[in-house]
């Protein structure tokens, strides 16, 4: 972000507590030296409106469709729109904004309004208990089926900074997707996630997943988010039980890496789907028919395996994320499992 802001003039981000101070508070130079302030619940934009000032970083009234609505203005009017809903829960009072407004602006005016609006929004669970029913949906299924938006899902901080440059460059609407549970986070379960900053030229084309043990071919994980490092994880505890599985990242949902997931499924010939979305109408089954209504369906050994959240909001406590999310456990077993199909 402030790469991006000392970069152009244009680059404006707003939202619910986004800004370091508001009111009376953005005023008073004095009185802010005393203060850390706050620069979102998660201080991902921390210092940034006390580098760039309050036209440029400033917060909203809890209004997620004017949120997404000033940002299409902004948008209109040339300027680098980065509007943040706060959680991804909170987008049901925008999903109109979004699906019929921002997402058909360029087939409505045949290419000629740009429409390049950088959704920042927080997702997803395993927060030991402390999101559950208002603050830990995932589920992305429902923005895929959204015509022209890019749904883009990092699952480590250095891929965050190639895929947001991306995004701002794609003149496209864009939902920019961040783990909560990967904020601040330098290892997952003795999984090291701790990337170093990359160079300012440093991007990653939207539809390219990466491929973590191309080498192996018993298994193929497929996953994306916050799950992908639990995968990884599996994947080490699977080594030790003479499985060898390649783990792929997809990084972007919408597009889809179709070719590295029907590559996978061909080389491997066994497939496990991780998502923490829930099956009906989720990511998993659209990734398990990208294989099967494709030639790869031919070179597989086994049911595609899937491990999905349970259909249930999630639960209260550490107790309902165990129950109604993915856990390692159920990898390791699943994986078995198609193994030994």
């Amino acid at each position: 972000l402030f790469d991006l802001f000392l970069t152009t003039p244009d680059a404006i981000l707003f939202g619910e507590d986004v800004a370091d101070f508001s009111g009376k508070m953005k005023l008073d130079i004095e009185e802010q030296k005393k203060l850390k302030g706050k620069g979102g619940v998660f201080l991902v934009s921390q210092g940034l409106q006390r580098a760039f000032g309050t036209d440029r970083v400033f917060n909203t009234p809890l209004d997620e469709a004017g949120i997404l609505s000033l940002g299409m203005g902004n948008c209109y009017q040339g300027r680098i729109a980065l509007p943040e809903i706060q959680f991804l829960d909170y987008m049901s009072p925008a999903y109109q904004q979004l699906k019929d407004r921002i997402c058909t602006v360029h087939q409505r005016s045949k290419g000629q309004e740009p429409g390049n609006v950088v959704i920042r929004c927080s997702y997803g669970g395993y927060k030991q208990g402390a999101g559950s029913f208002w603050h830990s949906e995932a589920n992305l299924g429902t923005f895929m089926n959204i015509p022209a938006l890019h749904v883009v899902i990092p699952s480590n901080a250095e891929d965050a900074v190639g895929l947001f440059r991306t995004a701002v460059a794609s003149n496209d609407p864009v939902l920019f997707l961040e783990a909560v549970a990967l904020y601040n986070r330098r290892e997952w379960d003795g999984v090291n996630i701790e990337r170093p900053y990359p160079q300012l030229d440093y991007m990653i084309p939207f539809g390219q997943a990466k491929v973590y043990n191309e080498a192996n071919r018993d298994l193929a994980i497929i996953s994306y988010g916050i799950t992908l490092p639990m995968c990884l994880r599996a994947a080490q505890l699977l080594e030790e039980k003479g499985i060898h599985a390649r783990v792929i990242d997809l990084r972007t949902l919408k597009p889809l890496d179709e070719e590295a997931i029907r590559k996978s499924a061909m080389d491997c010939a066994r497939v496990l789907i991780v998502s923490e979305d829930r099956f009906p109408g989720g990511v998993g089954p659209t990734i398990s028919a990208t294989i099967t209504s494709s030639d790869a369906f031919g070179y597989l050994d086994a049911p595609i395996g899937m491990i999905t959240a349970l259909d249930a909001r999630v639960a209260y406590g550490p107790d309902g994320d165990r129950a109604c999310l993915p856990q390692m456990e159920q990898i390791v077993a699943e994986a078995q499992k198609t193994m030994a199909y």
